[in-house]
């Protein structure tokens, strides 16, 4: 499932890598220096809650470049099947908040399934695009009926 040779490291892109890390270096100060309550209370809350999902994220990244893309497509589906899945937990048992239904509270935090379904509904088209037939001079309205499909149940 997953592989580590030399050329692992070779081909990564240690810019990108570093580029974020600055990103959110900058960002993770800002947001320190205006959350600071100074004396000896420290950092907020808010500020420790993004750190964690700064580093959880950057962990998440770099696990699945140790991961074959076959194996990342074939998760795809099912993915796609959990979401659409929460999208209907949410559309029926979630309360509705200042009028809209977007939110399962977990307990230690909030998931709005909307999010992960757009990283979700890319994995999938890129999965149906590389699958399907090739077409060399552009696609044609018959070729978006499988993509069309698969796009529609999570749009209500």
């Amino acid at each position: 499932m997953t592989s580590i040779d030399s050329q692992f490291f070779k081909q990564f892109d240690w810019v990108m890598l570093m580029l974020v890390v600055l990103v959110s270096a900058m960002a993770l100060t800002n947001l320190y220096s205006s959350s600071y309550a100074g004396g000896d209370v420290g950092a907020s809350s808010l500020f420790l809650k993004q750190l964690v999902f700064f580093c959880a994220g950057l962990g998440l990244i770099l696990a699945l470049q140790l991961v074959e893309y076959q194996h990342i497509a074939k998760a795809g589906w099912i993915l796609y099947v959990i979401i659409l899945l929460l999208l209907i937990y949410t559309r029926i048992f979630v309360d509705s908040v200042a009028g809209a239904q977007r939110w399962i509270d977990l307990g230690f935090f909030n998931l709005q399934p909307s999010e992960p379904a757009k990283l979700v509904m890319i994995l999938v088209l890129t999965c149906c695009y590389a699958t399907g037939p090739s077409v060399s001079g552009g696609y044609r309205l018959r070729d978006m009926i499988r993509p069309m499909i698969l796009v529609l149940p999570p749009l209500p």
